[in-house]
């Protein structure tokens, strides 16, 4: 072979001994949208000319088992698939048996993709799917619709008057990303006048990627909405609206997913989301501060760190581009945090500890020392809240924020300078309890507005029939202890149950941690069930008598569905901080156990052993 061809030979085979050892791809930390389970995560992707290989922590109930199989497969953008070859660290088509950390990790191999793949899917056959998976530093970019290409709104909102009506909100949910079968639904909560808790909803996404839902309004407010296990959105809207909005599945879990919107606060819930959102973490910030400063502070101290939280965002949020209707939406939230953490300490302290994501600080008596130190009440500026006295002070959900039901009113009411507002939450307290039951005496006394009118008279309609079923129950007393003086409501109880023991629970039917302490008695109540013990269950006023109705069907025992006052004096005679909480008597009513939050069955079943001896 002559030199000059030998040269372009050689050449030629260094050239193609490059190209086929092209530096390898890594994604360190994938990106990882959507799963429909959270059993496995890909740590990091390598792709080589060989294979796809994927690091995986697994993470799974210890001593269970998981499983990957040869049908596991990966899956481009274009649909084709590449199957599982080899992996290291769990053996394919085999149970793996968790260890006691319940933490595993393995390498998986599969047939080599494009080292230029942008995302693609992990499918296992037992039905562990993963999304869109790819680079920390890589965007999915999504088409689209030429409908909702160049959308204009409005430079300016501002809020409504009051309205009150009994509608809907009708939205109308368009995702981007979703391809048909994928694990993902329309999530979030709204209130309800007369409710206590939101009323949370898990809609799924229709096989076109959209979701419909339906809120019923009574007046202009907001609600949450969002793709389930991703942040949340907040929106404002009025009775009547249809809204339609197009949401992003591929953002991140913290990341806002709204894209457009349309309706009459368009612009407004655009402009929100960032800044609702910062909202909230200064909110928890703020609980933290509140919980640390509080056992050691004085009213006067505490009431500043409040004025100071209150002064400096408000300022702060005059300053923010947005429209004038998010300003006020955020000014009002803020002041109903400020409302909110005034009154009692213990009741700042909850909401503290609540706010900060912290479990309760402290033992029993310090509990108790807290609840009755000294107290401070609403701030004189309270008077010029915006929450309070505005035209449309409604979008601030005072209802949901202004009072507590165990407590009474956080705020006089003589604060509050909007007469439509008053008239709403007035109805709302009719409707959670206040002065149970609700007349038509107690209507005409405390609402005019015709449209609340009618929603309490049709609840009491409602209630007359619950009654009716209630009253035909032995052991399900609604109404006819609700003319018992507070004071001598435990003790008309117990004097019927003379010579037995009785155990008294607290509790809602809004209350989870209530529900659980129910479900955990079973095996208790079953052992006891031919001693002279008798469990009596007390109901929070602001509970759903429809729900409790229900609820009452499977907890074995007597039931009082309590009034207001009732349940106020029970609740701050025994210094109760939270629910559930217990009471033990014995045969001459003599107190032998006050408990609150959930109590462990052999703790409990000692107190009533020893009475019974």
């Amino acid at each position: 072979m002559k030199p000059t061809k030998l040269f372009l030979f050689l050449a030629a085979a260094v050239l193609l001994g490059a190209c086929g050892n092209k530096k390898d791809v890594i994604w360190d930390e994938p990106i990882v949208p959507l799963r429909n389970k959270q059993w496995y995560t890909p740590t990091k992707v390598i792709f080589t000319d060989t294979a796809t290989i994927v690091h995986v922590h697994i993470e799974q109930t210890p001593y269970n088992w998981v499983r990957l199989d040869s049908t596991d497969i990966l899956s481009d953008n274009q649909g084709k698939i590449y199957h599982l070859i080899g992996s290291e660290g769990i053996e394919i088509g085999k149970e793996f048996f968790m260890s006691e950390s319940g933490k595993h990790d393995c390498v998986l191999r599969y047939e080599p993709l494009p080292k230029s793949t942008k995302w693609f899917d992990m499918i296992n056959s037992k039905r562990s799917m993963q999304y869109y998976i790819h680079a920390k530093d890589c965007e999915i970019e999504l088409d689209i619709p030429q409908k909702w290409r160049g959308m204009k709104y409005a430079k300016n909102e501002v809020l409504s008057s009051t309205r009150f009506s009994s509608d809907t909100v009708t939205v109308e949910v368009s995702v981007l990303g979703y391809r048909s079968g994928m694990p993902a639904a329309i999530s979030g909560s709204y209130h309800v006048i007369g409710e206590k808790d939101e009323v949370e909803y898990l809609i799924p996404i229709n096989e076109t990627g959209k979701a419909i839902l339906k809120v019923p309004m009574h007046y202009g407010s907001s609600f949450t909405l969002g793709i389930f296990n991703r942040r949340q959105c907040i929106i404002l809207a009025e009775p009547g609206e249809h809204i339609k909005c197009l949401m992003n599945l591929l953002v991140e879990k913290d990341e806002n997913p709204l894209v457009e919107i349309t309706g009459k606060y368009a612009r407004t819930n655009l402009d929100l989301q960032p800044y609702w959102f910062d909202l909230v973490v200064r909110k928890k910030a703020l609980g933290i501060t509140l919980v640390d400063s509080l056992q050691d502070s004085t009213p006067e101290e505490r009431l500043n760190i409040l004025r100071h939280y209150y002064t400096t965002m408000k300022s702060e949020i005059d300053t923010y581009k947005i429209t004038d209707a998010a300003k006020a939406y955020l000014r009002m939230l803020m002041e109903e945090y400020y409302i909110n953490w005034q009154g009692t300490p213990r009741i700042m302290w909850m909401n503290a500890n609540e706010a900060a994501g912290k479990f309760v600080i402290g033992d029993e008596n310090s509990i108790k020392f807290i609840s009755k130190a000294e107290t401070f009440s609403v701030a004189e500026e309270s008077i010029n809240l915006e929450c309070l006295s505005a035209d449309y002070a409604h979008f601030g959900n005072i209802t949901k924020y202004g009072y507590r039901i165990n407590t009474g009113y956080r705020i006089d009411t003589a604060l509050i300078t909007n007469k439509r507002l008053q008239d709403l939450m007035f109805a709302d307290l009719l409707l959670r309890g206040f002065e149970s039951p609700i007349t038509l005496e107690k209507i005409n006394k405390y609402v005019k507005d015709s449209t609340l009118v009618q929603l309490l008279k049709a609840r009491i309609s409602t209630n007359d029939d619950l009654s009716q079923l209630i009253a035909a129950m032995s052991n399900v007393h609604i109404d006819d202890y609700a003319a018992v003086e507070p004071e001598m409501l435990l003790p008309a109880i117990l004097s019927r149950h003379k010579g037995k023991t009785v155990f008294v629970d607290l509790w809602g039917t809004w209350c989870a941690p209530c529900i659980e302490g129910h479900k955990r008695m079973l095996p208790l109540k079953e052992k006891l069930k031919d001693e002279d013990v008798v469990f009596i269950y007390l109901a929070a006023p602001n509970s759903s008598i429809d729900k409790w109705n229900t609820m009452i069907e499977d907890i074995a025992g007597e039931h009082y569905f309590l009034t207001l006052s009732q349940h106020s004096y029970i609740h701050n005679r025994y210094f109760f901080s939270k629910l559930p909480a217990y009471l033990l008597f014995d045969g001459n009513g003599k107190l032998i156990l006050n408990h609150d939050g959930l109590i462990e069955n052999d703790v409990l079943e000692t107190h009533i052993r020893k009475v019974l001896e």
